[in-house]
């Protein structure tokens, strides 16, 4: 069975706080309620002292201990053909520094060194990214859950993106006019492409809101709070022809493009989780990440 302890606990021996939202889960790996109330991921803290500068240069984030960074062979979910071994991994690699939190700046984290072989990238249109090579997290900071499609346009949670081409961008499926949040002083994004290969690094830190809107005045921020649950998931897919659907790695339920109660539920974890984990990171892991430097 591959690595799933540091990043899965029983809730029920902590106080949940700060929850609306059943997290009903999905099953992988014979787990069926990975992601639930019960099951949930682990949102672990950044230290003050390592709060990454982001500028697209991983190395500052490479302090990060098993359980709060994964490879494909430690992701909670790959495709079929990733997981039987039939992906080469110069055509796909990739390493996911958290995502954690920020208790000094209320935010959330996550970097990301992809390996790839082939930018497709071929729309002219920004949102047909979910068909190319892109990233996808989803956020209800809230736990409301519920169609986000539908009545609520995305107010208390989002499908949102990142797409290398045209410079970087990061947007979600939704009103363009809620993307003031990815900008500073709330939110910061820089991306490294190797446009050749499509390879690339990129780190994203931003603020999260319960509610919202087209302003930061009409929109409520979020506060992370020590044993609250949020709903969060993660793609990262590589596509090189129309219609490849073989290589993602996701933390996700198959149906989170339309419930936001799918969402897997992710524990804010205070940072003496995450000194306890530096305390007993492997040497092996070293190495691990040493391949991607």
């Amino acid at each position: 069975m591959r690595y799933l302890i540091a990043i899965l606990s029983i809730a029920a021996l902590v106080c949940v706080a700060g929850s609306a939202n059943a997290f009903t889960g999905y099953e992988f790996w014979g787990y069926t309620d990975l992601g639930s109330e019960t099951n949930p991921f682990m949102l672990y803290a950044i230290p003050d002292e390592y709060i990454p500068e982001i500028n697209g240069d991983l190395a500052d984030v490479g302090w990060m201990p098993e359980g709060m960074y994964f490879t494909l062979d430690t992701c909670p979910e790959v495709t079929e053909a990733i997981a039987e071994g039939n992906v080469p991994r110069d055509s796909f690699d990739m390493i996911v520094y958290g995502p954690a939190w920020v208790p000094a700046t209320n935010s959330l984290y996550f970097g990301v060194r992809k390996v790839d072989d082939i930018l497709y990238a071929p729309h002219p249109d920004i949102t047909a990214c979910w068909a190319e090579d892109c990233q996808q997290w989803y956020t209800d900071p809230s736990g409301a859950g519920g169609n986000y499609r539908e009545e609520q346009n995305c107010n208390t949670a989002q499908q949102n993106f990142y797409t290398p081409k045209d410079g970087g961008h990061l947007s979600h499926f939704g009103p363009v006019e809620y993307d003031w949040r990815f900008e500073a002083p709330n939110g910061f994004f820089v991306q490294t492409l190797d446009e050749a290969t499509g390879s690339y690094d990129m780190e994203v830190m931003y603020k999260l809101w319960d509610w919202l809107d087209e302003s930061e005045e009409a929109s409520t921020l979020h506060i992370f709070e020590v044993d609250q649950l949020i709903g969060l998931g993660f793609s990262v897919r590589d596509v090189d022809i129309e219609g490849d659907v073989k290589k993602r790695a996701n933390w996700q339920s198959a149906d989170v493009w339309t419930d936001a109660s799918l969402f897997p539920a992710f524990m804010v974890r205070p940072v003496s989780d995450t000194y306890g984990l530096m305390a007993t990171e492997p040497s092996t892991w070293g190495g691990i990440k040493a391949m991607f430097k």
